[in-house]
């Protein structure tokens, strides 16, 4: 069993847990949360596969995995998963609701030749939606999200509250965004946006209260 970098902060407020891609979720936060103000989840449970080096982006076309055709940009895959271009030379592949691509990347990893190497991806990601999203943002960030468009596949490496972050703003509701970053700041990170969040009228959500059209 897998478990989330956030396991300690949820066992504090969650009783009732659901196994999500063999790791541990928290099903409901006792506060009800409403999508017209804002709504923060952990969604850490994503199956991923990080791969860089020079011959990283033929040898997922070899694989008939189509990667975004600039850096710093995002797409899905026929089947749905999640890939990222961090850079000229770096991806990052993310399955959600079942595994995909991202897990066939990682097993097939070993064999990969010397100009592709596998990059370890244990983030902690969280989901971050709602009217007010971008108002939480602009409170833990320099960079205005409002400026990122789903629609060119814009992502963003930056830093917010002081943690390096990779923020993808998924636009299936208005002001939805996914933010991955190191598990290991992942209880600051998470502490400090729900402070953010409940100061403009939201909360935390479990898997059974967030909305995952968000994450399809």
């Amino acid at each position: 069993m897998r478990h989330s970098p956030l396991k300690a902060q949820h066992a504090l407020h969650c009783a009732e847990w659901i196994t999500v891609n063999a790791m541990a979720m928290p099903v409901r936060y006792p506060a009800s949360v409403e999508v017209e103000s804002v709504v923060l989840a952990d969604v850490s449970c994503g199956m991923r596969a990080g791969l860089k080096g020079s011959g990283a982006a033929a040898w997922l076309a070899l694989r008939g995995i189509i990667v975004p055709g600039r850096h710093n940009s995002w797409g899905r895959t026929e089947t749905g998963s999640l890939i990222a271009r961090l850079g000229e030379t770096e991806f990052l592949i993310e399955d959600m609701q079942a595994p995909g691509i991202a897990v066939a990347v990682a097993n097939e990893l070993g064999g990969a030749p010397s100009d592709v190497y596998p990059v370890l991806r244990q983030d902690v990601s969280l989901l971050l939606y709602g009217q007010r999203a971008s108002s939480v943002l602009l409170e833990s960030c320099s960079l205005d999200f409002r400026d990122l468009k789903t629609e060119r596949g814009d992502l963003a490496l930056t830093s917010m509250l002081g943690v390096s972050v990779l923020v993808v703003p998924v636009g299936i509701l208005p002001s939805a965004y996914r933010i991955w970053a190191d598990p290991s700041f992942g209880p600051y990170l998470w502490d400090t946006l729900w402070e953010i969040v409940t100061a403009h009228g939201g909360g935390a959500a479990g898997w059974s209260q967030l909305d995952v059209r968000c994450l399809a």
